[in-house]
């Protein structure tokens, strides 16, 4: 590990590499997407970039080329910019009284703050700006979270706290501000250059150099192609750069606004099963696979703190004992999870883009996921007091485990925000007895449910794929319920009495019933 400090202005800059890893940034209520790159190397090109005074002396400055250092002075001030503005913040003391969140309130602005701190005055402005934003939005997306924990009955956790530079990443961030920094050339095939520029401030020139403008020239190797980005987050601890892409275009269907609506049941056996008996499904063999390592690599993360006398791994971490080759486990479980999820949100991603630009509508299911992966209740023996009858509970928690891998929420989420950029529209039903319920004649009963897989309807004979069935009674129901929200959408183009038009089916077992259904389709009365 390479560590070295500066001390600038009064203020210790500690630098140092650690571990850090990306983090998706929610700005606003639309959901950004990211590339992720490699960073290669790092070059600086013009003037030596000015790192503030020596012991707060003016007469010692502290220049250097080492884009190593150079990159941790950006870091650095990064974070105090960051901490300053957090340390703004209010949180309830005793008595319930609002007290300011740090001992030592710094209210200025980024001219104060490069005055007050030499270290500070070469930094790009574009550097020095975003930590503001980023803070905001940081502790109210926390205090957001919390309020939807807290209305839910579960514990909401704590808020957001300073930026340590040993326990958090070692980042800084640029916005682009319509290409006036953090300038992308791509110079190869498979690689490029992000520039952000600086300049020192007057008087502070290197001996016998010309001119006061640097340029530090980021070497990243591609993979695809960089769409259009608002800011670039540097993880130089892992050596990475992200580019903040604009939110996706999403184009929408030449039948936008012909009254396209469709139905979709989300679940484990197909990640999305629609109205019109379309069926998509994850990579669950790859998945499984991944999920076992973990597990395999987290018992044997556990037998090794049971060896060192420790009841678990998570407390022999706390009491900073875990062995090497357990801290070598911990990476290749994180890396491992994120790999799965990654898989995840891909064919996710896929799915719902396909599906906003098909249709107007899409229902769903307002699904209550705590209450889906609660524990099977106990069966008491009534012939046996003190002991319990079978009640699948190793079923429900392998079924729970599943729910978590296929994370329905998220698959929820990128269908709302790319509706939204697509002009479209999600509207979210009422759950109960949709796949109890016959799409062909309405009887609701919970025999209809032969099997996981097959629906059989016991008062009129209908068969269809669970899923199926289940989507088409969904697409009902928000025709039906949300006939208001519907008319108001199309912005009065239909009149406000509306129906729907359906084909009942009567699809025989083993089929998905695309043949025999027709799309639904709003038409006027």
């Amino acid at each position: 590990m390479v560590r070295f400090g500066l001390r600038l202005s009064g203020t210790d800059v500690m630098c140092h590499w650690i571990k850090i890893h990306h983090q998706t940034k929610l700005y606003g209520k639309v959901k950004t997407m990211s590339q992720v790159v490699k960073i290669t190397k790092v070059s600086i090109k013009g003037a030596t970039p000015y790192l503030g005074d020596l012991d707060g002396d003016s007469s010692q400055p502290i220049f250097s080329r080492s884009p190593e250092i150079a990159m941790e002075w950006l870091c650095s001030a990064w974070r105090k910019r960051f901490n300053d503005h957090r340390s703004q913040r209010k949180k309830y003391g005793k008595n319930k009284v609002l007290v300011p969140l740090g001992d030592n309130v710094v209210e200025m602005t980024d001219k104060q703050a490069r005055e007050e701190h030499s270290f500070l005055c070469a930094v790009p402005s574009l550097v020095l700006q975003s930590p503001e934003q980023i803070e905001a939005k940081e502790w109210f997306a926390a205090a957001k979270r919390r309020k939807t924990l807290r209305e839910s009955g579960r514990t909401p956790g704590k808020m957001p706290t300073f930026k340590s530079y040993k326990r958090h990443d070692h980042t800084f961030v640029c916005w682009v501000n319509g290409g006036r920094n953090a300038r992308f050339d791509k110079v190869g095939r498979r690689t490029g250059i992000v520039s952000i520029t600086g300049m020192n401030p007057k008087g502070k020139r290197r001996p016998g150099e010309k001119g006061q403008r640097f340029v530090i020239r980021i070497h990243v190797r591609l993979s695809q192609d960089i769409r259009p980005y608002t800011s670039v987050r540097v993880n130089w601890s892992k050596k990475q750069l992200v580019f903040v892409n604009e939110p996706f275009a999403v184009s929408p269907n030449t039948a936008r606004g012909q009254g396209s609506a469709v139905g979709v049941d989300r679940g484990v056996v197909h990640m999305s099963a629609d109205s019109n008996g379309q069926f998509s499904d994850l990579d669950w063999d790859n998945i499984t696979a991944l999920d076992n390592k973990v597990r395999r690599l987290q018992r044997s993360q556990e037998r090794s703190a049971k060896a060192q006398g420790f009841s678990s791994a998570h407390e022999a971490k706390k009491a900073g004992k875990l062995s090497k080759s357990s801290v070598r486990r911990g990476k290749e479980i994180a890396n491992t999870k994120a790999k799965i999820s990654r898989v995840v949100k891909d064919a996710q991603h896929k799915v719902s883009r396909k599906l906003v630009e098909e249709h107007d509508i899409i229902a769903i299911e307002k699904l209550n996921l705590a209450n889906m992966s609660k524990k099977a209740k106990a069966k008491v023996d009534p012939n046996n007091p003190g002991e319990f009858l079978p009640n699948g509970q190793t079923a429900k928690r392998a079924l729970n485990r599943k729910l978590r891998l296929a994370s329905l929420a998220q698959f929820g989420e990128l269908l709302e925000y790319k509706a939204r950029l697509s002009g479209g529209q999600v509207i979210e039903v009422d759950p109960r007895n949709t796949s109890r319920r016959c799409s062909s004649c309405g009887h609701v009963a919970q025999e209809n449910r032969e099997s996981q897989a097959v629906f059989l309807c016991k008062a009129c004979g209908f068969e269809d794929n669970a899923d199926h069935n289940a989507a088409v009674n969904i697409l009902d129901r928000a025709l039906r319920d949300h006939r208001d929200e519907i008319h108001e959408f199309w912005g009065g183009e239909h009149p406000s009495a509306r129906a729907y038009q359906s084909v009942p089916c009567g699809s025989t077992a083993g089929q998905h019933g695309s043949e025999t259904r027709k799309p639904h389709v709003l038409v006027s009365c």
